[in-house]
This record gives C-alpha cells, structure tokens and sequence, in this order.
C-alpha cells in the first residue's frame, strides 16, 4: 500500500518556466526562485494542538510561524494571530528537547483561522556507533542505515568519538503518519519544479555525539538507507526518486534515486534529516464544500481522502468557517471521501469523487446524525469581540477545541444522542477565561448568546500554574484531575507529582511557569513527573566470576538514555549525595566473587541534568549470573574459584572445570528431601495434580545417567514396587512421597530421598460483591474507587494481592490491570473480575464485583 499524503497542498503550484533550466540529469536540484511559487505575503491566524505518539497533548512546546513564536498551554494547543505566511504556503514548527523537531505546512487561508495538528516523534537512541568504524544500524521491521564511519561536529570539524543514532521508520500503513510527517508532501524536483508527492515510506535519521551535539556525515562520506514496502504496496516501481525534507524552506528537495531490492528500497545519501522514497504525480487543485442535508455549511470539520487507485489515506484536512477545504490531488483518479465523527462512535460517512482531470469545486452533502450547532458571541471583559483565543467544548465524555474568529461562534458538531454540554472560553489575548458554561441538549441549534471572560486566570494552590491549566482532562471540571491520586485535586495540591518538591520549586529556568519545564525531555513537566531526570533503580547481573565484572558504561548507553543528562556511579549513598569519591573505571567495576555471594551487593547512580543542574539519586542492585554450563549442579563461578555459593545446592570442594560434568567436585550424595507445591483448583479440597517428572532433574542434580521413579511407602521404593506414574493426585494434603535413585544403566540404587507434596489453598473471595455510585449527571457513567472493596475482600488478610480487570481474561492472565479510581464503560450495570493472589505461593482465585450506577440519587 502506497500513502498519499496532498493535505493542504499549496493551489495553483506552477513554475515559472522562464526561471528553469531542464534537463538537469543529477541530483542536485537547479538553483529557481522556488519561492515565487508561494504568491504574495499574508497575515493569517493558526491554532494547533501537538500530541506525543500515545496522542496525549504536549505542554510547553516552541512553536513558529513566521517570525511569530508561541508556546503550547497545558492541553497541547497554540493560537498564533496575525503570522506572516505566503498566500499558498505557510510553515509551522514545533520544537522541544527530547522530540524530533516537527512541522507542518498547508495553504493558509487569510479569512479563517487555519486548524493543524503535529505529533511529535521521541528521540529514542536506537544504537551507539564509533567514529571512524563502518557500522549498520537496524530497526526490527527491516530498516537499515549503514555508516563509514566519518562524522563532522556542527562547526565542520572532525568528529571521533562515540556517535548516538536516532532512527524513525514512517510507515505508509500508519494510520498517524500524516500527523508524524513535516511539512506536507510538496517539494522541488531536480529541474526546480513544484510537485506532489506519494510516499513509499519515510526515515528521520539524527546523529548525537556523547555531549549531545548535533553530528553530520562528513565531506565525502556516504550512507547507505534500506526501508521496507508497506505491507500491502502493489506494483512497486523498480525506481524511485529520493528527497529530503528541507528543514529552513519547509519542503521536499529532490535528490538521487532508491532502486527496489526484493521487499527493500536501497539509496544512498550524503546527509541526514528525513528522507522519503516518493513518486511524482500529475495533479489537479480540488476544493471541496461541505454541508449538510439542510443546505446548512460545516465549518471547520476535518475530512479524509480515500485513493481507490493507491488504496490509501491520509487526513486531507479541516473545512474553513465557509465550510471550505481546497488542495492539490493526483488527477483523474477515483477518491473515497469520509467525513469522521469526532464525537461519535458511530461509523463515518463515505462517498466517492472524481475522477478529476482539471481544476474542480464540488460541493458534497453529509448525512448527518445527531447534528447540533453552537452559536455564539465571545466577549473579552470589557466587550470587545475575542480574536486570541478558543473555545474548549466537553460533550459525549470528549473535548473538542472551537477557533474563535472575531468573538463568532458557529461550529457544528455530532453528538450521538448526548443530553448536556459544558464550555469555558479562553481569552488567550488578555489571560482570562469565561465560567462554566452548562446546559441540556434539546434541539439542533444552542444560541450560547453573548458571553464574556472577565476571570484573571486563577492560581487557587499558588503552584504558579493557573488551574484552567490543571484541568488535564479537559472535560472543564477541576475537581478530577489528581496526577498523584492523593484525593487533592491538582488546582488544590501545591505538589501535584508527590515527589517532594512543591510544584512551584520545580520552576527551573526561572520564568515563573512551572509547566514548561521537563528537565528529562518525557514529555512531561517536572510538576506532575515524580521522576524529573529519568533515573529509577535497576539490577545489573556481571560477567565473569574471578572477580566479577559490570559495565556501567554499557547501562548508560541502554538504560539511562535521558537527553542533557549526565550519570555518575558511587559505591555509597552517601558519597552520591556528597558528589564525592566516584567511581572513576566505570566500565571496568570489578567485585570479588565471596564478597558477591555474601549478600545484596549494590552501588549507587547520580542523574545530573546538565541545563539545570537538578540531580537525582537511584539504586543498582548487583548480582550474580548463576550460569552451570555442565549441568552439574554447581555453577561455573563456584567450579572456577572453588567457594561454595550458599544460593546453590551443591557443595564447592575444589577448583574444576566448568564445561566438564564429571568433574570432581560432582557429590556422591543426592538430595535427601525435597517439595513440590501447586495450586488447589477451583474445588478447595486440598487435591491437586503434580508432575512428578518435574523433579528429576533436582534428585538427579542433572546427571543424565541417573534414574528417578516415585513411590507412596519406602518400602516399595526399595523393591520397585508399584512405581507412581505422572500427573499424580494427592491423597492427602500434605502428603509424603519416595524417590528412588539408581544407576539408569545397572538399576543399582544410591539412595531413597523423600519429597513433600503441598497442595496450596486459593483464596475464597466473597460472593454477591458490588458498590454502588451516584450518577451526577444522569448518563448511567460515574467514577467508582476500588480500593474501597479491599478490605471487605481480604477481611483482614496481609499476605494477599488484589487487582480489578474488565474482562475475566484479563484477570486470569493477570494483565490490563485497571486503576482503582475507575468509570464505568457499560451503562447502568458492570461486570468487572477481581484476582487475590498469595504474595508467596502466587495461587489466585478470580471473582467478580458489580459496579452499579446509581441514576436516582
């Protein structure tokens, strides 16, 4: 499958051919006036909202259009008014540490606010490479980059050292790629002419040296980038051009050619940004009206082309306030044309345009369902028309953002049978906010009227964020956020992380907004992240045993990889805390093997973030491989020094050789007992079914020419009498067995040992458990706290684990646990499970838990 990807393409791209030369058959694109294909400088308005890959919204991202520069507020959204762009093409860039820089351009219309969304890509190093030595990087989907080592620094000088490699794959099958992508698929081809593309699969490629500096191939140097075919691509072109994205110009250049080898398509490139193996395609400008069946227009509604031809998608864009959405597409071709429902789980609604082979306007008219129209005048305080700011809607259990275009509201959305709504106004302009607008759905058009916000952004926990902004869920109610479920609302809670530092000490560059600040480059701020630096504790296992070693250095590379922060080992706490004595042969850190069995080793790691200087402390738990390369019983380690491991159930008596079982430290004498413990089954009767076989290997201690057989009495383990075969059923509980140890060859016997069946209780939950909540608003969905339900579960028993799952499979796998403070996703009545498991034995039991929505309250 091939992705084509026209959203927002420029109108009326054509060349000035009296500027180009043709025929240029190299790579490097004709020097051209590419500009002039843009028109004339506007003044448009933007609002955006940037996302993560797990589409949550981003906070505190730089964003640019222009020579205008903004931030993203709590819930991901920028507004930009008055930004110079060209009448066919504007660039928005987001950028923030620890992201792939991000963009997105379009056709901008002048009389309307211009609605984008970006996510952003994290910069996940994927290997670590050395300068001047050829290497290949790989994804797991095939994608390869391969490098000859040369490397230059940012200022052009030669670079040796450890290099970082940072490696995305777009996949066309991605239902997101038009969201990860830059810019949007129109570029410069060699001869300088403007053109769309159709993508067969992107690569962004950045390369970092261990200070975090930005690296590029060197003069002369090349790499080679492998990437595979969507899954369902048919009819490959055996070639294909190459381009770049140009991150300054905000377009695709192209340069060189990919030939397809098998399911890859193999280039070369001399540089790195993103990289797209596209086709060229004719094109035509489409401009499409939207409206529904009452002749009525849908403004700022996103819709989607689908390619019959390129079975394919790709967000074609959202409808200006006339109902408008205007680009370029492949011509003559046959598109499917969906309009989503943002706020509906019904199925959208699809028809086919085209094929076009010239310029078109069309109008087309949705089916509607549900429809419901907001109308409106936002006033700022002293009662003048907003023209900085938007409007949040909450409607369906979902939050839609409302462009605000001269303080006129007219926005349409579906709502599948909802019965209320809430709205608050932001004035982005003068920093104040509207109250709570609430209402009940009773027809097709909501006249909000004209409504002002007159309150100052509020600071109730004076945390220095404002609590609109601590509304994170966006459904305008300040009282469920709770980061650090503590049962204080986060516009009450001066530490909304509970990491110890007050929300307002996080402020660490100093501007007085705590919520830009991400010291670890997460994606989230230092105020709801109770782990600021990325460092948690861990456990390393070392390598060799005389002594054993650990690579501290190897961790950093794989596990500590936070951006613009530095990891310094200690083998105390305290000189952590100090700063003092550090390790200083971190990759050579060496513990003798007596020492390692004597006890929990460990050493301490210092997190430092090397812009703010915040530092953060974490444990690293040493221990001990216990490899027995010969089966033996005894571990290589104890083999090679001759010390006895007390984790082990052999005996060290001498130095012997680790690869040879029938080395001399092997014991004449077996095991003289052992146990073997499984779970009763549903019917608590004490009975259960062992295999018996699975201790062979312990009363042997791995020797193959060593026979073991079970019986019930000693007396017939000594003469072979009756043998038990496997599964066994226990009689009672506990009951003792006799193993029988002989020659397997000769039937000769070594010894009668004894093992201990036990059968373990599961825990008896109770039955007929439920809670029942009120239902506030009357839609059959309200919150339940689970926790309540523990102690009438466990009803005073410690040892016990308890977890809720929404599907019995769930809870029998014991996955998809689900939060304590939990809403309900069936109306009225939910069936959830419960799992109470033995901390020691792990034996679980699963009942279930009625959640009951009370509507009467």
């Amino acid at each position: 499958m091939k992705l084509l990807l026209c959203m927002f393409i420029v109108s009326a791209l054509s060349c000035n051919d009296d500027d180009v030369t043709s025929g240029n058959n190299g790579s490097t694109p004709i020097e051209t006036n590419f500009s002039e294909n843009f028109g004339s400088q506007i003044n448009a308005r933007f609002l955006g909202r940037v996302i993560n890959e797990q589409k949550e919204p981003l906070e505190g991202v730089t964003i640019s259009v222009g020579n205008t520069i903004t931030t993203t507020d709590a819930f991901g959204i920028f507004s930009i008014t008055n930004a110079s762009a060209y009448e066919k093409f504007a660039y928005i860039t987001a950028e923030k540490d620890g992201y792939i820089k991000g963009s997105r351009a379009l056709v901008p219309s002048e009389s309307s606010v211009n609605q984008v969304e970006i996510m952003l890509l994290e910069k996940n190093v994927v290997a670590t490479i050395n300068a001047g030595e050829t290497s290949t990087v790989n994804l797991d989907n095939g994608t390869t980059v391969t490098f000859d080592g040369g490397f230059v620094s940012a200022n052009g000088n030669t670079y040796s050292g450890t290099v970082d490699v940072i490696l995305k794959h777009l996949d066309p099958d991605d239902e997101n790629m038009t969201a990860m992508m830059p810019g949007m698929l129109f570029a410069q081809n060699e001869n300088g002419n403007a053109v769309t593309l159709e993508t067969y699969g992107m690569l962004a490629v950045e390369l970092k040296s261990a200070n975090g500096e930005d690296l590029q191939l060197a003069e002369g140097s090349t790499s080679q980038i492998s990437m595979p075919l969507a899954s369902s691509t048919t009819n490959p072109p055996s070639t294909i051009p190459l381009w770049h994205f140009d991150e300054e110009a905000g377009y695709w250049i192209e340069e060189g050619e990919a030939t397809l080898q098998g399911n890859m398509y193999v280039g070369e490139v001399s540089h790195f940004s993103f990289w797209n193996y596209d086709f060229p395609y004719p094109s035509i400008y489409l401009c499409i009206t939207l409206q529904d069946e009452n002749g009525n227009l849908l403004p700022n509604t996103a819709l989607d082309l689908y390619s019959s031809l390129l079975n394919s998608t790709g967000t074609y864009g959202y409808t200006s306030s006339n109902g408008i959405e205007c680009g370029l597409v492949p011509a003559n071709e046959e598109f499917t044309l969906t309009v989503p429902y943002p706020l509906c789980s019904t199925e959208p609604f699809d028809t086919n345009i085209g094929p076009f082979s010239s310029d078109t306007n069309i109008t087309v008219t949705v089916e509607s369902q549900d429809i419901l129209s907001f109308t409106g005048n936002f006033l700022s305080c002293n009662g003048d028309n907003v023209t900085n700011g938007y409007v949040q809607l909450f409607i369906d259990g979902l939050s839609q953002v409302i462009p605000i275009e001269n303080g006129n509201i007219n926005y349409t959305v579906y709502h599948c049978n909802a019965s209320t709504y809430s709205i608050k106004g932001v004035d982005v302009e003068n920093n104040q906010i509207t109250d709570l607008i609430t209402g009940v759905i009773d027809g097709e058009t909501i006249d909000l009227g004209a409504f002002s916000a007159c309150i100052t952004f509020e600071d109730s926990d004076n945390d220095g964020v404002f609590d609109t902004y601590e509304d994170l869920n966006g459904d305008n109610d300040l009282t469920n956020d709770d980061t650090d479920q503590d049962g204080i609302p986060n516009y009450l809670d001066e530490d909304d992380d509970n990491d110890g530092i007050n929300t307002i000490d996080e402020n660490y560059d100093g501007d007085n907004d705590p919520a830009n600040d991400d010291i670890d480059g997460d994606g989230i701020p230092n105020y709801l992240d109770d782990n600021d630096v990325g460092i948690f504790d861990f456990e390393m296992a070392g390598i060799d045993c005389n002594p054993v070693l650990f690579d501290f250095d190897l961790m950093v590379n794989g596990i500590y990889t936070m951006p613009n922060t530095t990891y310094t080992f200690y083998q105390n706490e305290a000189d952590a805390i100090a700063g003092s004595n550090a390790i200083t042969t971190p990759s050579n850190y060496t513990v003798p093997f007596s020492q390692m069995i004597t006890g929990n080793q460990m050493i301490f790691v210092k997190g430092t973030n090397t812009i703010h200087g915040f530092s953060a402390i974490a444990t690293i738990y040493l221990y001990l491989d216990y490899i027995d390369s010969d089966q033996d019983g005894l571990t290589d380690c104890e083999e090679i020094t001759g010390i006895d491991d007390p984790n082990t159930f052999m005996v060290a008596t001498g130095i012997s050789d680790p690869n040879d079982p029938d080395d001399p430290n092997i014991q004449s004498e077996y095991p003289q007992h052992g146990t073997l413990e499984v779970c009763d089954d549903n019917i608590p009767d004490g009975v259960a079914n062992f295999d018996l076989h699975s201790m062979d290997y312990y009363f042997s201690t791995g020797i193959l020419e060593i026979s073991i057989s079970y019986y019930q009495t000693e007396q017939d383990a000594l003469f072979t009498d009756n043998p038990l075969v496997s599964p066994y059923t226990n009689t009672v509980n506990p009951e003792t067995l006799f193993v029988r140890i002989e020659d397997a060859d000769t039937g000769e016997i070594f010894q009668i040992s004894t093992l201990t069946l036990v059968v373990n209780p599961l825990f008896e939950i109770p039955t007929d458990l439920s809670i029942t909540e009120c239902d506030g608003d009357g839609d059959d969905f309200t919150e339940f706290n689970l926790d309540s339900l523990n102690d009438q579960v466990l009803q005073g028993a410690t040892e016990y684990t308890v977890t809720y799952h929404e599907i019995q499979a769930d809870a029998e796998a014991n996955v998809n646990p689900i939060p304590a403070t939990y809403t309900n996703i069936v109306p009225g009545i939910q069936i959830i499970f419960i799992r109470v498991e033995h901390m020691e034995t792990g034996c679980y039991n699963i009942g279930s838990v009625d959640l009951i929505v009370d509507s009467g309250c």
